[in-house]
């Protein structure tokens, strides 16, 4: 049997049950999204793309019927467009809704242009995260280290953000942990070389003391951590 091309004007034959469920739902990713920011720690291994989206979800992947359902009471969903994708149908609204009258009453509500918003900037933030991969960035410590050439090839707005983020990584009063050949190296991050000599130790591979475990002291500094003035 061929599906017909139609256009659901208001939320007719959506059971009340998920109508209801629907604001629960996006309340409750709403508080999951703001737990992950708060809880989120930065370290130098922290990528670019975890810092810009901060792991929310992305907006652009919903699908075009869910988005409908959800913030327009079902208006202008397609039963066509079941598989539709929101960065596809904001490239071309038309394409995917082709009642003109259903459109223009979608695209003046504020539901679609936060909708519209969100997925322009994640679009630009992945726009970023693509060049900076380009230039060899690709975590904290890679941005730490880039060139200031590279940084001026970011809006600023998103270069505070990083820089944040980096700032926070150096404050935080939590052990650094990197794999290394052989073992696992801890790098204190609470004090500067200066303070501390560099000591750190590394879980090595069998091959050092009794149990695995050698003792090393070693001249490592975060390179990742602005130099002291003076």
């Amino acid at each position: 049997m061929k599906e017909k091309d139609t256009i659901t004007p208001l939320a007719r034959g959506i059971p009340n049950g998920v109508l209801t469920q629907v604001p629960t739902e996006a309340r409750r990713e709403a508080a999951e999204r703001l737990r992950r920011t708060q809880e989120m720690e930065f370290t130098p291994s922290t990528t670019i793309q975890d810092v810009l989206f901060k792991g929310r979800a992305r907006v652009k992947e919903k699908k075009l019927n869910d988005f409908l359902t959800r913030e327009l009471d079902g208006r202008g969903v397609v039963a066509t467009s079941r598989s539709v994708l929101l960065k596809e149908f904001s490239k071309d609204p038309n394409k995917y809704i082709r009642d003109k009258g259903a459109l223009k009453e979608i695209q003046i509500s504020d539901a679609y242009a936060r909708m519209e918003r969100a997925v322009r900037e994640e679009m630009d933030l992945e726009e970023v995260v693509s060049k900076l991969s380009d230039k060899g960035v690709s975590n904290l410590l890679g941005w730490s280290e880039a060139a200031a050439s590279v940084k001026k090839t970011v809006h600023e707005i998103t270069k505070q953000s990083l820089d944040a983020a980096l700032l926070s990584g150096e404050e935080s009063n939590d052990d650094y942990y990197a794999d290394i050949p052989g073992g696992t190296l801890r790098v204190c991050v609470q004090c500067e070389l200066a303070s501390c000599g560099g000591n750190s130790w590394w879980r090595g591979d069998g091959n050092g003391s009794e149990g695995g475990e050698t003792e090393t002291v070693m001249d490592v500094q975060r390179s990742w951590q602005h130099p002291r003035k003076g």
